[in-house]
This record gives C-alpha cells, structure tokens and sequence, in this order.
C-alpha cells in the first residue's frame, strides 16, 4: 500500500489555467486556475509536472518557480497567449534546482527586473534564472527591462558534475 501512495506522489501532472474561467478553480481541465501564479504556487504542483496556459491576458503575474523541474507552455502559443508582468519584479523566476525547466509560448510583456544585491541594481526584467537550467522556446519578449538582462537574467554557478544548469533559448523574439 505505501509503494502505491509513492507512485502516487512521484506521478507527474499537469495543472490547467484560463484567464477567463470562475475562479479559483482547481486546476482541471474542467475548472482550470485563473492565475499562473496561483497554479505554481500550489502544494500539488511538483517537480516534473506541467502547467498549460491557455489564449488570454493574464496581468499582474510574478511566478517564482521555487526549487522546482516545471514545464510551463501555452496551448495558443505567444501571439495569443500574454503574461504581464507587475508593477516591480521579474515576471518568472527559476532558482536553485537541478532538473530542467521550459517556458513555452508565452508573450512577456512589462517585466521590471527583481533587485539583484550582487548587483545593487535590477536583473531579468521577463526571466530571472540563479542556479538552475532553463529553455526558453518560443517565447516574446516586450517592453520588458532591467539594468542588467532586460528580458533574461542567468547567473552561471557552478554546479555539480553532470547537472545541467544552461540556459537556452529557441525560436524566440526580443
């Protein structure tokens, strides 16, 4: 029975979000989450898991993607798929994992950058990414800055041998 329960906990799922659905939902397809954010931040979203963005405008988002492996992708792709960003801060931010994660077919408009210390100044107005190993497909950035990466921020640490901690970028507009 508790090998079962295991399987369970380690199965990987994938967490549905509408910007136009009632909210808060569940993140079913059938009552999907209305904020990206708010699907990330679950304690049922967990390391391997997907979440899948659908057409719309999702405004005031600050997804801070923890020490989790998460594929986050559009179904529409970035012509209709929007994340503003907020008032302050990087629109997503990838920090102190080993796995990989994607962001896929989103537009990222407005990000300001989250305040580096290292720095004493502004990074990653769209993405911030420390410690950890990203791909970025497909994606726009607009009217995002930072006094350091406007639309990215990698910091390169060093990591144990045979994790991959690259950032890279495919079939993407800035």
């Amino acid at each position: 029975m508790a090998s079962l329960l295991a399987l369970a906990v380690l199965a990987q799922s994938t967490w549905w979000v509408d910007a136009s659905a009632v909210p808060p939902g569940d993140g079913s397809i059938f009552s999907p989450y209305t904020r990206i954010d708010h699907a990330v931040a679950q304690p049922t979203t967990l390391s391997g898991d997907t979440v899948l963005v659908l057409a719309g405008t999702y405004p005031d988002e600050r997804i801070d993607v923890g020490g989790r492996e998460l594929t986050i992708a559009s179904v529409g792709g970035p012509d209709v798929t929007v994340v503003e960003g907020a008032v302050s801060g990087s629109i997503v931010t990838y920090d102190d994992f080993d796995g990989r994660s994607v962001l896929r077919g989103l537009t990222l408009r407005g990000g300001r950058g989250s305040f580096a210390p290292s720095l004493v100044a502004t990074a990653g107005g769209a993405v911030t990414i420390g410690r950890a190993g990203v791909t970025v497909e497909n994606c726009v950035f607009e009217d995002c800055e930072a006094d350091f990466g406007g639309a990215i921020s990698a910091r390169r640490e060093s990591a144990p041998s045979g994790l991959d901690r690259r950032l890279v970028v495919r079939e993407s507009e800035f």
